[in-house]
């Protein structure tokens, strides 16, 4: 049974990143948006069918809407990292798990999401079946992604080595580098210590972030040259600026560079994380096109719980973003444990 579905939030690119990842699963249905409070009661007044509603609570009066609505599916605003969310409780920049079972539930035709999981999470490969390397994958042309995510996290600290590699090849191919460490300042290995004072750092950034006081025109203000010559956004002033940041100014702070690289031409943003918890994480992955994966290749048990780890952070990405799997080097030769 095909529906109409109808996505309340205030801002514009997540109410359309959740319908891009709903309308995988549920490709017969038809969405809409509403960013405000006069679009969301005109949309229920001109809806074609009783919707179903996925409504950010935070965001709107939920008692004032009119009953004519199949499903209402209220999204919960998460409160910190404590790790206290409940797996059926559908929240704001969270899995999309929850929300797809409760339109399950509410009969609307959609493909299995096993179905579709796998194929979002293979290694890209090459006509005879073997992983290709990232490294000689890319340079920038119209069909090359713009936006990259490296997950360098091994249960060992950060692979340093692929992300630096991986840049110079992208430097050497004649783009401009903008690029963002979600990472302890600790593990910035390719940042020139500066003058005190010299600029402003991530820290004032994801300040200025948090009051909602930052435009495009505004970032570049935070970046300077690093040792490989990208544009590196300054470390922050302390590791628990990073690890404590919000997800919801993460999710932000890169959906904001990554407009700025859409409408520069020549340019790549880069992120790389490492040390942050995956609920940091998972709400900007619906914006890369294209995100690389340190894969551990141990059998021991920190490689299996970083291997699960990696799997559910991934498990609800849209089949339009890349995701390709590198096998993990060895610890000591290639990685930082930051101590």
């Amino acid at each position: 049974m095909a529906g109409f579905i109808l996505i309340a939030d205030r801002d514009v690119t997540y109410a359309q990143s959740l319908a891009d990842r709903i309308l995988h699963y549920f490709p017969s249905c038809r969405t809409a948006l509403a960013t405000d409070d006069q679009t969301l009661l005109c949309r229920l007044r001109d809806a074609p069918e009783p919707p179903v509603l996925i409504i950010t609570e935070a965001h709107f009066q939920i008692d004032r809407l009119s009953e004519d609505v199949r499903l209402v599916i209220s999204l919960q605003t998460r409160r910190g990292s404590s790790g206290t969310d409940h797996e059926d409780t559908p929240y704001r920049l969270g899995s999309v798990k929850p929300i797809l079972r409760r339109l399950e539930q509410a009969g609307l035709a959609g493909v299995q999401m096993e179905s579709r999981d796998g194929a979002d999470h293979l290694a890209a490969v090459n006509e005879t079946g073997h992983e290709q390397s990232p490294l000689s994958m890319m340079s920038i042309d119209r069909g090359s992604p713009r936006v990259i995510l490296m997950m360098t996290q091994t249960t060992s600290g950060r692979d340093s080595r692929y992300a630096d590699e991986r840049c110079r090849g992208l430097s050497e191919s004649g783009v401009l580098i903008h690029y963002l460490p979600l990472m302890p300042n600790y593990y910035c290995s390719q940042w020139r210590p500066a003058e005190p004072g010299h600029g402003s750092s991530l820290t004032d950034l994801l300040l200025r972030i948090g009051t909602g006081g930052i435009t495009i025109a505004d970032l570049g203000a935070f970046e300077s040259a690093d040792r490989l010559g990208r544009l590196q956004f300054r470390p922050t002033e302390r590791a628990d600026d990073m690890m404590q940041a919000p997800p919801e100014d993460l999710y932000r702070l890169c959906f904001l560079l990554r407009e700025r690289t859409l409408l520069e031409s020549g340019s790549v943003l880069v992120m790389e994380t490492a040390g942050l918890a995956f609920c940091q994480i998972r709400p900007i992955l619906a914006l890369c096109d294209q995100i690389e994966v340190i894969s551990p290749v141990e059998d021991l048990f920190p490689d299996h719980v970083l291997r699960r780890e990696i799997s559910d952070v991934l498990a609800d990405l849209p089949s339009i973003c890349q995701v390709i799997h590198v096998q993990g080097r060895t610890a000591s030769a290639c990685s930082e444990t930051g101590t």
